[in-house]
């Protein structure tokens, strides 16, 4: 049996679509998530974040260094969302956000 690659695999969509009911379901959580989303400094922060990552992945795999970089990219943006859960409290989600990642894509 072979391995479904990227986020859309079927058990990655379940474990963003449990995250999201879970987050919206919740006046806490939600409120949390839309505090963050609306201060200014985690916005700039946000679209750096964006800029760098765009950039990095979109270089060509022509060494050893550019590899490394897009691991080492894939690795932040995992550990980003894994702050933003723990952030909103929910305990339980990191586990499946790195299974998911290390099983299809090789993360972690």
């Amino acid at each position: 049996m072979s391995k479904s690659s990227g986020f859309l695999s079927p058990a990655a969509l379940a474990v963003a679509a449990i995250t999201t009911y879970k987050i919206f379901n919740d006046k806490e959580k939600r409120r949390k998530l839309i505090k963050l989303f609306t201060t200014r400094a985690f916005i700039v922060n946000l679209f750096v974040i964006i800029g760098f990552c765009y950039y990095g992945l979109n270089i060509e795999d022509n060494n050893e260094d550019s590899k490394r970089l897009k691991e080492s990219i894939k690795s932040g943006i995992l550990g980003m969302i894994i702050a933003l859960m723990a952030f909103v409290d929910l305990t339980l989600a990191p586990f499946w956000i790195l299974f998911v990642a290390a099983y299809y894509l090789q993360i972690g």
